[in-house]
């Protein structure tokens, strides 16, 4: 009785936020799962811009949730203070529910 299992629309949401806040080589055995967001917490005052965190978030759910559409990402970087809020609407393909999760990401010194 200690575990609570998520199960419908809270697995898919939190299945999402596990992809994006692993970074890549973080899991064993498979190097190239996860959002890797947590990495751009570092590049935020260089090249990097909203649209390639976007772009890696829509691949990477693609990629490792096929449970989830995603529908929209909506991403608010702000390079001063090293954090990144991400918004990700999404459709759970089994049950046509549309989601919304959200991530934010500080960079603690």
């Amino acid at each position: 009785g200690d575990i609570f299992k998520k199960t419908n629309a809270a697995a898919v949401k939190q299945s999402i936020k596990n992809i994006l806040m692993t970074n890549e080589t973080e899991k064993p055995f498979d190097p190239e799962f996860g959002g890797n967001l947590q990495a751009m917490l570092f590049s935020l005052d260089t090249d990097i811009d909203e649209d390639d965190i976007k772009d890696m978030i829509i691949s990477s759910v693609s990629a490792e949730e096929p449970r989830a559409s995603i529908i929209d990402v909506k991403v608010n970087s702000t390079p001063d203070f090293h954090s990144i809020n991400v918004d990700v609407v999404f459709q759970i393909l089994a049950s046509q529910e549309t989601e919304t999760l959200n991530v934010s990401l500080t960079r603690l010194r």
